[in-house]
C-alpha cells in the first residue's frame, strides 16, 4: 500500500491530537449508513484502545447493522461537556451533520475525515480522498500507518463501510480491493455484512414490490425510474427505508439496462427524498455512464459519481420533471 506523502503528513498532526486529548466526541451525518456506522465504530474501537474516552453520537440508528462491535454503544444523547477532540466523519457538508441545535463545535477541535468529491473544510485538520470508496478506506490506510494491528472487530467494522459504500463492491477503485483482501485475512465477518446488506423483512419486501411495479424507462433519456408514497408505509409497522441502507436503490439499478437510476421517496412536509445511481460503461474503467452527484448538486446534495442523492421540497411529479431536465442539460455537455 502507498499513502501519499501529503496524506502522511495529515496522518501525523491527527496522531499527535489523539495524543494530546482523553475525551473524544466522534460524529457522523444524519441518518447515518454502513459507512457512516462502520468508520465512528472502528475509530472508537481504536481510541478505547489507545485509552482514550470515545463518545459516538448518532440518531435514527440502522438496526440491520447492530451486529458490529460497539453498536450498543452509541448515544443518542448529546450535552455540552468540554471534549477535547472532534471527529466528524463521512459528513460532506455542515447542514448535514449529526448535532443538537444548541450544540457548538470549536473548528480548532475538529478533525473531518471524508471521500466525497466536494467537501466543506470544517475544522483544523481536514482529509478529503475522492478516490477512496468509503472513510473506512481512509481509516484503515490510518490505522495501517500507525501500525495498529487491527483485530476481527475493527476490520468488520472497517469492511461494513467498504461493502456498503460501494454497493456491495459493485464500484471499486483498483486500490479497494488490496484493502477488502487485507480485511478479509484479519477476520472481517464478510458473511455477516453482505446477509445484513441483502436482508428484506416480509414487510419492506412488500415496499420492494410496490417500487417494481411502478418502474418506467424513458427511452429518450435512458432513465429507469419509480417512487413510493407515504401512504405505502403501514401505520405501525415500524417499517422505513428513510434510515436505512440503501438496498432499495441499488435493486432498482440492477434491474434492466440504463444509463441512470432514479428513485423517488416521499417524505413528510413535502419533501422528496431522491436517490440517483449509475451503471458503470463497460471497458472503461471506474467510469459511470453519467456523473449523478453533478445533478444531486443542482438540488443541494451530494454523493459520488455512481451514487448520490438529494431531499427538496415538491412532489413527485414536479422533482422527476426537474430531474429529468437536468439530466437533458447534462447529457447535452458530453
Amino acid at each position: 500500500m502507498v499513502i501519499a506523502n501529503s496524506l502522511k503528513k495529515k496522518f501525523e498532526k491527527i496522531k499527535k491530537e489523539i495524543s494530546r486529548a482523553k475525551r473524544i466526541l466522534i460524529l457522523t451525518h444524519r441518518a447515518p449508513d454502513g459507512d457512516a456506522i462502520g468508520s465512528v465504530l472502528s475509530l472508537g474501537l481504536f481510541l478505547k484502545r489507545k485509552k482514550k474516552k470515545p463518545y459516538i453520537y448518532a440518531l435514527q440508528l440502522p438496526q440491520s447493522l447492530s451486529f458490529l462491535p460497539g453498536f450498543a454503544q452509541i448515544k443518542k444523547k448529546l450535552l455540552q461537556n468540554r471534549f477535547d477532540l472532534i471527529f466528524i466523519l463521512d459528513c460532506p457538508r455542515k447542514d448535514r451533520l449529526e448535532v443538537p441545535q444548541d450544540f457548538s463545535i470549536n473548528p480548532q477541535k475538529v478533525i473531518s475525515i471524508d471521500h466525497h468529491l466536494k467537501q466543506g473544510q470544517f475544522g483544523n485538520i481536514n482529509i478529503i480522498v475522492p478516490n477512496a470508496c468509503s472513510v473506512c478506506e481512509i481509516l484503515y490506510w490510518f490505522f495501517c500507518y500507525l501500525g495498529v494491528k487491527i483485530d476481527k472487530k475493527i476490520a468488520t467494522c472497517l469492511l461494513c463501510g467498504v461493502f456498503t459504500d460501494s454497493g456491495g463492491f459493485s464500484w471499486l477503485e483498483k486500490g479497494a480491493l488490496e484493502t477488502i483482501r487485507d480485511l478479509i485475512d484479519l477476520g472481517a465477518d464478510l458473511p455477516q455484512i453482505a446477509r445484513s446488506y441483502n436482508y428484506i423483512s416480509l414487510s419492506r419486501a412488500k415496499l420492494l414490490a410496490k417500487m417494481i411495479e411502478r418502474i418506467e424507462k424513458d427511452e429518450k433519456l435512458n432513465l429507469i425510474y419509480s417512487w413510493l408514497k407515504i401512504s405505502d408505509f403501514k401505520e405501525g409497522k415500524g417499517e422505513s427505508i428513510f434510515s436505512e441502507p440503501p438496498v432499495f436503490p441499488d435493486f432498482l439499478s440492477q434491474i434492466g439496462n440504463a444509463d441512470v437510476y432514479l428513485l423517488l421517496l416521499e417524505h413528510k412536509n413535502n419533501k422528496i427524498k431522491a436517490n440517483l445511481r449509475s451503471h458503470r460503461n463497460i471497458g472503461k474503467r471506474l467510469k459511470c455512464s453519467v456523473n449523478v452527484a453533478e445533478i444531486a448538486e443542482r438540488f443541494g446534495g451530494g454523493g459520488h459519481k455512481c451514487a448520490a442523492g438529494f431531499k427538496v421540497k415538491g412532489t413527485i411529479p414536479e422533482v422527476l420533471k426537474r430531474v429529468k431536465n437536468e439530466l437533458k442539460k447534462l447529457k447535452k455537455r458530453v
